[in-house]
C-alpha cells in the first residue's frame, strides 16, 4: 500500500511538472470564460441623455475601446511575465528537491509554482486548490498562506483572503510585517471593490453629477481638438471629481489612459518636458496635474493604479527640472502628497528610478526660488523606508554624491534650515555601508563638511548654525562607523570639534564628544597634543563635576582615550582629589559602557603613583570589587585590571580587599583578562 501511494504521488508530482511547465510558458491558454475579478462600468448611449459644460454627450468610440483592452492587455503581460519567472524559479527548486528524493518538498514547491501561474491567469479556484494541497503537505507554509489570500481577493472574497494572511500570521509571526502588507492590499481591494458597485448603481440611477463626469471624460478621450480645448476639459474634469463616486467613475472608466491615448495631450505634456513655455501647453499640465491630485484624494486603489501608470514616474521626475517654475512646484506638491500615504510611499520605492527622483530632487534644491522645504520633506520620508539606500546605492557615484558637493561647496546660498536638512539627509544614508564607503572616497565632499563646520562653529551660539552642526556632526559620526576618517582629515577636524564643547546646546556638546573619541584613535600624538595645550581633560572633568548626566557618557569614553596616551592628562586628573573621586563615583552608573569606560580611566590614572594614596579612605576597593560580580567582560576585565594595579600600589587597598574576600575573585578575573 505505501508503495503503490507513493508511486501515486510521484505520477501526480510528474504530471505537475508538466502542467507547470505548460502553464507558466503559455502553451495553456486560460478560459476565458472562468475569469473573475474584472469590475469595469460599461457606458451606453442610453446612459447619455444630459448636457455638460463642454457640449453634447457623446459614448466612447470601438477604437477608444479596443486601446483600452490593448492597454489591460500589455499590463497583464508585463504582471505575467514577473510571476512567470517566480514560478519558473520554483520549478527549479522542485527540480533539485526531487533529484536529492525529497519528494513532498518537491511536490510542494511545484504545487506552490503552478498556484501562482494559475493566479497570473486569474484561475483563482485552481490556485486555491493547489495552495491547499501544499498545506496539507505543510501546514506552515507562508508562502501557500499569501497565494491563497491572493487567489481569494481575485474571487472577491475579501474576508476569507484576510483569515487566511491572519492564519500565515499564526505559523509564522516573524512573517507578521510581511503579512500586513497583504492584509492592507485585501482591504484596499474589498474597499475599491465596495466603491465600484455604488459608483456604478449610482451611475446607472442616472445621477446628473456621475453621468456629466463620464462626459466630460470620453469628450476628452476623442481626438480632434485643439489643446486649449483639452486644457479646459481637464480642469473641468478635476473640479468634478470631489467625491468618492466621481473619483471610481474615473478609474473604472479608464480615465488615466486620457494622457497616453489622447495624442493632443501627451503631445502637450512632452512639449513642456522638453522645455516649452507656451502658456497654452502649461495649462494643460496643470490640470493634468490637478486631475491625478483630484482623483487620488482618499482613493488608495486609485493611488496605486496611478503610480502604475507606465508614463507617470518619467513624467513626473520630468516635470520637477521643467522650465515652469508653477508647473515644477505643482509636481513637487503632488509627490509629496503622495509620500505621507503609506502605499504611496511604497509605490515610489517600487516603481520610480529612485536615482533619478533624488537628483532632480537635488537639483530643484539648487535651482528654484521656492519649495526646497517640500523637496526636503519628501527626500526624507523617502529615507524612512526600510533598504531605501538600496534602490540607488550601486550608482550613488553617477550623480547623487556629485550632487551633494556641489550643494555642499555652494552651502552659503542655501537657507540655514535647507541646508540642516540635505546634511541630515545624507548623513541618514551612511548607515549603508556601500554609501558610506563611497563617500569615505569623496574628498572634495568631505572637504566641503569640515568648511562648514569650520564655518558654523564660529556662529555656534546661533541656533541656526546649531541646527546645522547637530545634522554635520550627526554625518561625520556616521563616516566614521567603521573608522575610515584618514589621519590627515581627522587632524583637521579636532580643533573645530572640540571648539564645540563650549557651545550651549547639550545635543551639540554630545555629538561632539562622540565624534571627538572617533577621531583621536586616527592621529592619537597630534590630537592629544592639541587636547594637552587646551586643557581638554579639564573640560570634560568640569562637565562631570557640574554633574552633566547628559554628557556623562561621552566624557568618559573621550578620558579613557586621552588618558591612555597621556601621562600629563593621567597627573593632571589625579593632582585633583575631587575630580578623581568624583570619575570614581561614576562606577555606579547604570550604563555598562559608561562603567567599562569608567574602570578603564582608572586603570591609567593607576599608573601615577599617588593616586593609590590620594583615594585612602574611600571605599574604592568595594566598589570596584562589586563591579567584578558581572557578565559583561569588558566591564569584568577593567574593573579587575584597575583593582590589582590599586592593590599593589598601596597596602591599605590590598589589606582592604583580603578583608572583603576579594584576593580569591580578583585571581579568578585576571584568567580572563587578555
Amino acid at each position: 500500500m505505501a508503495e503503490n501511494r507513493r508511486k501515486e504521488d510521484l505520477e501526480e508530482f510528474l504530471r505537475k511538472v508538466s502542467e507547470l511547465e505548460a502553464v507558466v510558458k503559455g502553451n495553456a491558454p486560460p478560459d476565458l470564460s472562468e475569469k473573475t475579478g474584472v469590475n469595469r462600468t460599461v457606458i451606453t448611449k442610453d446612459a447619455f441623455n444630459t448636457d455638460t459644460r463642454m457640449g453634447a454627450a457623446v459614448t466612447a468610440e470601438q477604437n477608444s475601446f479596443m486601446k483600452s483592452i490593448e492597454a489591460d492587455a500589455a499590463e497583464r503581460a508585463a504582471r505575467r511575465k514577473a510571476r512567470t519567472k517566480i514560478a519558473l524559479g520554483l520549478k527549479d527548486e522542485g527540480n533539485k528537491a526531487f533529484k536529492r528524493g525529497d519528494y513532498v518538498e518537491a511536490i510542494a514547491l511545484y504545487t506552490e509554482g503552478l498556484a501562482q501561474a494559475y493566479i497570473q491567469l486569474e484561475k483563482y479556484t485552481e490556485a486555491i486548490s493547489d495552495c491547499e494541497t501544499v498545506l496539507m503537505l505543510d501546514p506552515a507554509l507562508t508562502k501557500a498562506y499569501i497565494s491563497k489570500g491572493r487567489a481569494l481577493v481575485g474571487q472577491k472574497q475579501f474576508e476569507q483572503a484576510i483569515n487566511t494572511y491572519m492564519e500565515a500570521v499564526k505559523h509564522n509571526p516573524k512573517q507578521q510585517k510581511i503579512v500586513n502588507e497583504y492584509i492592507r492590499q485585501a482591504e484596499q481591494a474589498r474597499e475599491a471593490n465596495s466603491a465600484e458597485t455604488n459608483a456604478q448603481r449610482v451611475f446607472l440611477a442616472g445621477d446628473d453629477h456621475a453621468s456629466n463626469m463620464v462626459n466630460v471624460l470620453e469628450k476628452l478621450r476623442k481626438e480632434g481638438q485643439p489643446t486649449v480645448y483639452y486644457g479646459g476639459g481637464l480642469a473641468i474634469l478635476a473640479d468634478m471629481m470631489n467625491d468618492d463616486v466621481t473619483r471610481t467613475l474615473f478609474r473604472t472608466n479608464n480615465g488615466l489612459n486620457i494622457f497616453a491615448e489622447n495624442r493632443t495631450i501627451s503631445s502637450g505634456i512632452a512639449k513642456v518636458l522638453n522645455g516649452s513655455k507656451g502658456v497654452v501647453e502649461l495649462e494643460l499640465v496643470m490640470s493634468s496635474i490637478d486631475v491625478m491630485d483630484r482623483s487620488i484624494a482618499d482613493n488608495d486603489e486609485n493611488l496605486s493604479r496611478l503610480l502604475r501608470f507606465p508614463t507617470f514616474p518619467d513624467t513626473a521626475i520630468g516635470l520637477l527640472g521643467c522650465l515652469s517654475e508653477s508647473v515644477a512646484q505643482k509636481a513637487l506638491t503632488l509627490l509629496l502628497k503622495i509620500s505621507y500615504r503609506p502605499s504611496g510611499l511604497k509605490g515610489i520605492l517600487s516603481h520610480f528610478d529612485i536615482q533619478r527622483l533624488l537628483f532632480a530632487l537635488l537639483t530643484f534644491v539648487q535651482t528654484r526660488n521656492s519649495g526646497a522645504s517640500e523637496c526636503i520633506k519628501l527626500l526624507n520620508n523617502l529615507a524612512t523606508e526600510d533598504k531605501f539606500t538600496q534602490h540607488f546605492r550601486d550608482s550613488v557615484e553617477d550623480k547623487i554624491l556629485p550632487s551633494f558637493e556641489n550643494l555642499l561647496a555652494n552651502h552659503s546660498t542655501l537657507p540655514v534650515d535647507i541646508l540642516s536638512s540635505c546634511l541630515s539627509f545624507l548623513g541618514n544614508t551612511l548607515h549603508d555601508p556601500v554609501v558610506r564607503r563611497r563617500v569615505q572616497d569623496r574628498a572634495e565632499l568631505l572637504a566641503s563638511a569640515s568648511n562648514i563646520l569650520e564655518c558654523h562653529c564660529e556662529t555656534s551660539s546661533k541656533s541656526s548654525s546649531q541646527g546645522v552642526l547637530v545634522s554635520l556632526l550627526g554625518l561625520f559620526i556616521n563616516i566614521t562607523i567603521d573608522g575610515s576618517l584618514s589621519r590627515d582629515q581627522s587632524e583637521k577636524l579636532a580643533p573645530s570639534v572640540t571648539s564645540l564643547f563650549d557651545c550651549d546646546d547639550h545635543v551639540v556638546v554630545e555629538r561632539a564628544l562622540t565624534l571627538y573619541s572617533k577621531l583621536i584613535p586616527q592621529s592619537p600624538p597630534v590630537i592629544i597634543q592639541l587636547a594637552e595645550e587646551n586643557n581638554i581633560a579639564g573640560k570634560l572633568t568640569s562637565f562631570i563635576r557640574d554633574g552633566r548626566s547628559d554628557l556623562f557618557k561621552g566624557c568618559v569614553r573621550v578620558l579613557a582615550l586621552l588618558t591612555q596616551g597621556s601621562t600629563k592628562i593621567r597627573e593632571e586628573i589625579v593632582s585633583n582629589k575631587k575630580d578623581l573621586e568624583r570619575i570614581c563615583s561614576l562606577l555606579d552608573q547604570e550604563d555598562d559602557t559608561t562603567v567599562a569606560n569608567t574602570a578603564l580611566i582608572l586603570t591609567h590614572c593607576f599608573d601615577v603613583k599617588q593616586s593609590a594614596t590620594i583615594l585612602e579612605g574611600t571605599d574604592i576597593v568595594k566598589t570596584l570589587l562589586g563591579k567584578t560580580d558581572t557578565n559583561n567582560p569588558t566591564i569584568k576585565q577593567n574593573t579587575a585590571i584597575a583593582l590589582a594595579k590599586l592593590s599593589m600600589g598601596n597596602q591599605r587597598h590590598l589589606e582592604r580587599l583580603r578583608e572583603l574576600g576579594g584576593i580569591g575573585i580578583l585571581h579568578s578575573c585576571m584568567k580572563h583578562v587578555n
